[in-house]
């Protein structure tokens, strides 16, 4: 086997793992994306359900801006508005079924924000 032929093999396998990490790097982007964008419906949510909850709008804010940088606003908005039509149908949009969307969503959006810092 010549240099030229070994030095191919080693720049297509380069490459080749170069390429897959930045795809699985994106992946993970998108993913973190939606998981803000779902935080950031969740949230909004509750503050506009209760007047005491008022303080959640900024979380919500927060989690919508970190979605909007991972993808691009139009993107992130789109997936809130996904994730808000999921919560709803989860409640039967029924506020007085709440508790069913506080107990999926309350830690790991907490958790979320609290990596954000």
């Amino acid at each position: 086997m010549s240099l030229r032929s070994i030095q191919l093999i080693l720049f297509v396998s380069v490459f080749s793992i170069v390429s897959r990490t930045a795809v699985a790097q994106e992946l993970t982007a998108r993913e973190l994306a939606e998981e803000y964008a779902s935080c950031a419906a969740y949230y909004l949510m509750l503050s506009k359900a209760d007047t005491k909850l008022a303080k959640y709008a900024q979380f919500g804010v927060a989690a919508a801006d970190n979605a909007g940088r991972l993808t691009n606003p139009d993107e992130a908005l789109a997936m809130m508005g996904q994730e808000t039509k999921r919560l709803l149908k989860m409640m039967d949009h029924d506020w007085n079924n709440a508790a069913v969307i506080i107990e999926s969503k309350a830690e790991p959006c907490k958790d979320l924000m609290t990596l954000s810092e």
